[in-house]
């Protein structure tokens, strides 16, 4: 079993990736031989999609030679994929929606078995619209490719941070404590 983390935020230490921590902290302390690998995007030369479509004709592989290149590996030999966000102006953040993008290059059977989890922060209430967005974008995504979406989670960061909200930190270990076998 392989997970790979995917911190969309441009913040390192920010609340989502306090939520993502926490989260890998619980699968970690309860799943043995599990092998893990993440990646902070604001970290990656990850260009925008040029729509060329060369990964679906000719050249069958993307053109465009960056960072993704070795995040396609990644994405392909997990089985499960964390993605994490704060939801920015109603929706996840240009480095994760840029990420996502580039995913066009790989192949249906790529994503076959795969299960996603979503982790967001926003500011609003916790019936927050831009979070909604979001998952639902993220929802039709995974219909589309087949792919399993497993969790979803999004906590509110306008009163209280996520480092010093007991209840959410509690809720991310638990979900990951629960990941395996969902």
């Amino acid at each position: 079993m392989k997970i790979f983390s995917v911190l969309g935020s441009p913040n390192k230490n920010g609340n989502t990736a306090v939520l993502l921590k926490e989260f890998l902290r619980g699968v970690k302390e309860s799943h043995s031989g599990v092998e893990y690998s993440d990646v902070f995007l604001q970290e990656k030369k990850i260009s925008f999609c040029s729509a060329c479509n060369s990964c679906r004709k000719s050249l069958n592989t993307c053109v465009i030679k960056d960072d993704m290149q070795l995040l396609y590996e990644e994405v392909k030999s997990s089985d499960i994929v964390v993605l994490a966000t704060p939801v920015y102006w109603w929706n996840m953040t240009a480095q994760l929606k840029t990420f996502i993008d580039r995913l066009y290059a790989l192949k249906s059977d790529d994503f076959k078995g795969k299960e996603i989890v979503l982790l967001m922060t926003h500011e609003g209430t916790e019936e927050d619209s831009g979070a909604k967005v979001v998952e639902s974008s993220l929802e039709q995504i995974c219909e589309y490719l087949g792919l399993k979406f497993t969790v979803k989670y999004g906590v509110s960061t306008g009163e209280i941070p996520v480092s010093e909200n007991q209840e959410a930190l509690g809720k991310a270990y638990d979900m990951g404590k629960s990941l395996i076998g969902k």
